[in-house]
């Protein structure tokens, strides 16, 4: 779940990780509380968080999945035609 958060839009990103906060268990709220202060930044007064160590910008992937959508079925064409002329090369060798 804690993946997940890379994969949410950045302007949802307070509310999914306080769903995320309510639903984990306490063994893993150490590590909620490490995410939050260098990913998420910790909640203030007015509804606002502080700013986090690395910014959401820098590690969500939210907008990138969706602007490369065909890039992994062209790479692996691409991967699989490489194979088939590498396959032609090494039988022309031996």
């Amino acid at each position: 779940m804690i993946i997940a958060l890379a994969f949410i839009p950045i302007d949802d990103l307070s509310d999914a990780f306080d769903v995320l906060r309510r639903e984990i268990t306490d063994d893993l709220q150490p590590i909620l509380d490490w995410l939050e202060d260098s990913y998420i930044g910790r909640p203030m007064a007015g509804n606002r968080r502080r700013p986090p160590l690395f910014h959401p910008q820098m590690w969500n992937v939210y907008n990138r999945t969706l602007d490369a959508q065909g890039i992994v079925i062209t790479n692996a064409k691409n991967y699989i035609n490489f194979i088939k002329c590498r396959r032609k090369f090494l039988i022309i060798i031996h």
